[in-house]
C-alpha cells in the first residue's frame, strides 16, 4: 500500500509540472493562493535539510528521488508558514530531486529542487580551492598542494606533495578526486614534457598511480565530462610548434581498469583550433577554448573562441564570442555553472577570462613574456553572448590560475608571473554578482608559495 501511495503520488507531481508552463510553481485546489515562497538546503553527504516558506500558513510535504527513481516522501508535522525537514541515509557524491510542497499533496503546489550531496562532511575540503603545480620563486615545478578556505578567508599548506612534480599540467577534478596529468617535469636545469598520470583522493590522503597517457603532454585544456577525462589543445614538445597534435583528443577513463584506461587516439570531426596555452575549461558537457598562441609559430594574436562538444566529437556549428580586450595567452580561466542547490541558483554560466601575456613565444616554459592585468567575462545564453571587458587587475600577471567560490559567489585569481619567472603570491576577488562591474579586491591571505603555470581546483563540481 505504501508503494502504491508513493506511485501515485510520483504520477501526480509529474502531472502538476506538466502544467506549470516552465515555472517552478503550481496551482492547484485547496487554499486558492499559498505557494512555495523560498527555500534552503543544508547540504551533507549523507543527511541534507530543507528549509522552506509558504506564502501562508499551510503544511508541508518533500517528495524526492534519486538517480534511481527510488521515491520517498515525508509529510512536515504540523501546518505553518515556514517548515524544516532532514532528508537521511542518502549517498554522498549522488544527485536527487525534491519537490517542496505547501497545502496538501494533492493541492500540487510544489518546487522542484535538484540538488547533488557533498562528497564528505567536510565542508573545507568541499568548498575550498586547491592549488596544484606551478613554476615556483626557485624556476622548479612546485610539488606542494596548498587548500584555500575561501569561506574563513585561511590557507591550509602543503596539505600534500605531488609525487612527480609538475608545471603546466591538465589538473581536473573528477568525482571527488584530484587528477593531475602530463606537465613539464625538471631535471637539473632541464624541463621535460611528462606522460604521469596521478590522482589524490581528498579524504583518504592517498595517491594513485594511473595509466600513462599515450603521449607525454603539457598546456592543454581538461574537464570531466560523464565518465571520462577530456584533454584538447595541448603540446608535445618544450617548442610548442614541434609535432603539435592538431585536433587531437585524448580521453581517460579513470573507472575503467584498476589503474584506468586511455581510448585510443583519436581526431576531432572538425578541427580544434590549433594552439597552446588557451584559456579553456568544462562548461555544461562542452569544453570553451579562447586565445592562446598559435602552434605554427608562437604568436599570440588569436582574440577568436570556440567549443568542443565530446557527444558529437566536434566543434559547435557557430562560431563562440571572442574575448573583447587583447590576444593573449596563459590566461587564468573559470567557468562558472551554479546549481539550483547553490545559495545564487538564478545566476547563469559564464566564463571568466583574466591575466595572459602578449608576448609571442616558442617555448614552454616561455623565454619572454608581457603580462597583462586584463579581465574579459562570458555570460552564455544571454542576447548579447558575447565577451564584456570588466575592470583591470591591480596587477598585471601572466599564468595565474582561476577558480570560483559558489559559497561567497565570488571568482578567485591566484599568483602568476608579475615579469619573466618572477611568481607572485597575490589574490585577487570580484564579485560575480556583478562580474563587470567589479572591482577586483585584493586578499589580505596570500598565497603560501609564490607560483605561475598551476591550476586552481574545486572538487564540488
Amino acid at each position: 500500500m505504501k508503494s502504491l501511495y508513493r506511485s501515485f503520488f510520483f504520477l501526480l507531481i509529474l502531472t502538476s509540472l506538466a502544467y506549470c508552463d516552465n515555472s517552478p510553481l503550481n496551482e492547484g485546489g485547496g487554499l486558492e493562493d499559498v505557494s512555495v515562497k523560498s527555500f534552503y538546503l543544508s547540504n551533507g553527504s549523507k543527511q541534507v535539510q530543507f528549509t522552506w516558506t509558504c506564502s501562508e500558513s499551510a503544511e508541508g510535504y518533500i517528495f524526492y528521488t534519486d538517480g534511481n527513481g527510488s521515491q520517498n516522501i515525508l509529510i512536515s508535522p504540523k501546518a505553518g508558514k515556514t517548515h524544516l525537514l532532514p532528508l537521511t541515509n542518502l549517498t554522498p557524491n549522488s544527485e536527487y530531486t525534491a519537490y517542496l510542497g505547501c497545502g496538501k499533496p494533492e493541492d500540487r503546489r510544489v518546487m522542484m529542487v535538484p540538488f547533488k550531496t557533498w562528497i564528505s562532511d567536510d565542508p573545507i575540503k568541499t568548498r575550498g580551492i586547491w592549488l596544484v603545480g606551478g613554476v615556483g620563486a626557485d624556476n622548479n615545478p612546485v610539488a606542494q598542494i596548498d587548500l584555500y578556505d575561501p569561506v574563513d578567508n585561511h590557507w591550509y599548506p602543503s596539505i600534500t606533495r605531488v609525487p612527480t612534480p609538475r608545471a603546466f599540467a591538465s589538473v581536473v577534478n573528477f568525482k571527488g578526486k584530484i587528477f593531475v596529468i602530463g606537465g613539464l617535469t625538471k631535471s637539473g636545469s632541464t624541463f621535460s614534457v611528462s606522460s604521469a598520470v596521478e590522482a589524490y583522493d581528498p579524504f583518504t590522503g592517498i595517491w594513485t598511480t594511473y595509466s600513462s597517457a599515450p603521449d607525454a603532454i603539457h598546456s592543454g585544456i581538461s574537464a570531466t565530462v560523464g565518465n571520462e577525462i577530456y584533454i584538447i589543445a595541448n603540446a608535445l614538445d618544450t617548442n610548442v610548434t614541434v609535432g603539435y597534435p592538431t585536433s587531437r583528443v585524448y580521453k581517460l577513463f579513470p573507472e575503467i581498469g584498476t589503474q584506468g584506461t586511455w581510448s585510443p587516439l583519436f581526431t576531432s570531426l572538425t578541427q580544434i583550433l590549433p594552439r597552446v596555452d588557451m584559456g579553456g575549461c568544462g562548461i555544461n558537457g562542452s569544453i570553451f577554448y579562447t586565445g592562446g598562441r598559435l602552434a605554427a609559430d608562437g604568436s599570440a594574436s588569436s582574440f577568436n573562441s570556440d567549443a568542443y562538444i565530446p557527444a558529437s566529437n566536434s566543434t559547435t556549428s557557430i562560431g563562440e564570442p571572442s574575448i573583447n580586450t587583447s590576444a593573449r595567452h596563459g590566461m587564468g580561466t573559470a567557468c562558472y555553472h551554479p546549481i539550483p542547490s547553490d545559495p545564487n541558483p538564478g545566476d547563469g554560466p559564464g566564463v571568466l577570462v583574466v591575466g595572459g601575456s602578449t608576448a609571442s613565444n616558442l617555448f614552454q616554459p616561455v623565454t619572454q613574456v608581457t603580462p597583462t592585468n586584463l579581465y574579459d567575462f562570458y555570460r552564455l545564453g544571454t542576447s548579447s553572448a558575447n565577451f564584456q571587458a570588466g575592470p583591470v587587475l591591480p596587477v598585471a600577471t601572466y599564468f595565474p590560475a582561476a577558480e570560483i567560490s559558489y559559497d561567497l559567489r565570488m571568482a578567485f585569481v591566484f599568483g602568476g608571473a608579475t615579469a619573466l619567472n618572477i611568481p607572485s603570491k597575490s589574490v585577487y576577488s570580484i564579485d560575480l554578482g556583478s562580474p563587470v562591474a567589479g572591482p577586483w579586491t585584493s586578499i589580505t591571505s596570500e598565497m603560501p608559495v609564490a607560483r605561475y603555470g598551476h591550476s586552481a581546483v574545486i572538487i564540488s563540481r
